[in-house]
């Protein structure tokens, strides 16, 4: 009976093998995932699970996806919902937001972030996902720069190679001047650099639950870095 219902509800199987998955992540990384170990623990044979996953990367790949959409939406809400003219104050709630979402969901950032396969990086959709979160900091360091708050647009000195580089980098088939994609890219390295060290727990051993704080008061330094004013 157990069989029978399964077969009939495809996508719930697909989703418990997707539960038992996170937990692999949970508990051994991204690199202990299984699919033997999940068919016992749902009472089926391994080559059952090829039905739904037909191999280990194609389970990994589904995991990601759904990763990146919660990841995604989570920023474009945030998006939406942030539209004043006080793009420090944007800003500040963007990467808070990040940071919040990674230390919500560790596992799912640990594969978005810490894990990287040719098959995944190639993947249409996969690459699409991140382009859009991706696209959110260019969005909004753009408008800033127009806007005039950020100082450290007219500081920077960027060679010709570097500069024809980042203006050739496109987003939703758009470009953007090379201070906004270095200052973006930038501001990526920044944030997923604390968070990483934040979820690895350097900062937990030392810092206990003062993190957020700590966290909140390096944006607040990388901000005045760049010359980032409201």
């Amino acid at each position: 009976m157990k069989t029978i219902r399964r077969e009939s509800n495809q996508e719930s199987v697909r989703e418990e093998i997707k539960f038992f998955a996170w937990h692999q992540i949970a508990t051994g990384g991204v690199g202990s995932i299984s699919l033997g170990a999940i068919a016992r623990s749902m009472n089926l044979t391994t080559p059952a699970l090829y039905r739904y996953f037909p191999s280990r990367d194609h389970l990994i790949l589904a995991l990601t996806l759904d990763a990146y959409k919660s990841f995604v939406t989570s920023l474009e809400t945030l998006s939406r919902e942030q539209k004043s003219e006080n793009y420090a104050a944007r800003f500040h709630a963007l990467c808070k937001a990040y940071y919040q979402w990674a230390v919500e969901h560790p596992q799912q950032y640990q594969l978005i972030f810490g894990f990287s396969l040719s098959p995944y990086e190639l993947n249409e959709e996969a690459g699409e996902m991140a382009d859009r979160s991706f696209l959110i900091v260019i969005e909004l360091i753009n408008d800033a720069c127009r806007a005039g708050k950020i100082a450290a647009v007219n500081d920077l000195v960027i060679s010709a190679e570097l500069k024809n580089r980042l203006e050739r980098l496109t987003h939703h088939g758009k470009t953007y001047p090379a201070e906004v994609m270095y200052l973006a890219l930038g501001t990526w390295s920044f944030i997923n650099g604390i968070t990483t060290l934040e979820l690895s727990q350097k900062y937990s051993l030392i810092l206990a639950h003062q993190t957020l704080e700590f966290f909140t008061l390096e944006v607040d330094r990388y901000m005045r870095s760049i010359g980032f004013s409201s």
